[in-house]
């Protein structure tokens, strides 16, 4: 399994995308990347129940000939709550759950990763 780590700079392209989430916030707030490449999950059903609660997660697909045609959404919980270990247990679970699926190439990130670790300092 190839797993990249994606900059705004670069078109998208891999079989899933892994995206970590504070509890309550709008989890495509902060990646506009993904609005640009996988379009179809502002209006995807399966976002509507998501929270973003530690442990949480949710799957969701778009059109298989799209530059992203999965998302994996991970729950971090709340904002206030959160330790760096969080972050590497979700992404981690994440990982494990899609190598269930034998899917090639995995997505995640950087400016995400930037953006949470930013907001960590921001609560110590």
């Amino acid at each position: 399994m190839d797993i990249r780590f994606q900059s705004k700079a670069v078109e998208w392209k891999a079989d899933a995308v892994i995206v970590p989430v504070f509890k309550c916030e709008a989890p495509l707030s902060f990646i506009s990347e993904l609005k640009e490449n996988a379009p179809w999950l502002e209006i995807s059903p399966g976002l509507r129940d998501f929270k973003g609660g530690k442990g949480e997660s949710a799957l969701l697909y778009g059109h298989p000939d799209l530059p992203i045609s999965r998302a994996l959404f991970v729950g971090l919980g709340k904002k206030d709550d959160f330790k760096p270990e969080a972050l590497r247990d979700a992404v981690g679970g994440a990982v494990k759950q899609l190598a269930g699926l034998k899917l090639p190439q995995l997505a995640i990130s950087v400016d995400n990763l930037v953006i949470l670790g930013e907001r960590q300092k921001l609560i110590e």
